[in-house]
Parts: structure tokens; sequence; C-alpha cells
């Protein structure tokens, strides 16, 4: 075997552990950032809810609870939203709504089969004592 076979082989064989390392560096970042995401969305979620609870209780208006909530929503992230269909207010006063947001990710969210996991969301839920 001459020199410059086994400098083509060791080339080659380097060229593929690099690629491999990058492939789970990038899937290792996406996942990274979609759970933390998870984690944060829901904290805001439970935020949102508490704060659309205080609202009801002072003013037996949907709209402005709803509102409220989304604002506390958007002022923890501009990504954030509350989904009018998964935002309510139960007879006892409890708050019930869902916050969703996009992630930014390296490879999630650029392939269209995969958009949906780079979308996270949570519930939260509230109930202030009148």
């Amino acid at each position: 075997m001459e020199h410059s076979e086994r400098g083509d082989i060791i080339l080659g064989w380097l060229a593929r552990v690099a690629l491999v390392l990058v492939l789970l560096g990038v899937i290792s970042y996406d996942a990274l950032a979609v759970g933390v995401a998870k984690v944060s969305v829901a904290d805001q979620a439970s935020s949102a809810a508490r704060a659309a609870s205080l609202v009801w209780v002072s003013s037996r208006n949907p709209r402005a609870a709803y509102d409220a909530a989304a604002r506390n929503a958007i002022q923890a992230d501009v990504a954030n939203t509350v989904a009018p269909r998964g935002f309510r207010v139960d007879p006892d006063g409890t708050v019930r709504l869902r916050v969703d947001r996009p992630v930014h990710t390296l490879l999630l969210d650029r392939i269209p089969p995969l958009r949906g996991w780079a979308v996270v969301g949570a519930d939260g839920v509230a109930t202030t004592p009148s």
C-alpha cells in the first residue's frame, strides 16, 4: 500500500466522523432548543392564566381577561400566542388557556414535515379567590 492510499483512507474516515459529529450537534441543539422553550412556555402560560384570573375577578369580563392573558404572554416573549379557542373561564372562575410559540431551530423549522415539532405549547390554569 502506498503512502498516499493510507492518507486517503484516514481522510475519508475522518470526514465521516466529522459529518456524524456535526449531525449529532445539530440534532442536539434542536432538541435542547425545543426542550428549553417547552419549559419556558409552561411557566409563561401559568403566568398568563394568573394575570387573566386577576382581571376576571375584578371585571367579570371575559374579553378583558383574555386581553390581559395575551398581553402577559407577549410581554414574556413576542412570539407567544394565546389561542382564542384555547381560552375559557369556568363557572367557578378558573381560567384555562393555551400558549403556543414557534421555536427557531437549525433544522426542525426548515423541513416542512418536521415543522410541527418546532412549535411548543403549554396549558395554563389559575384561580383567584373572589
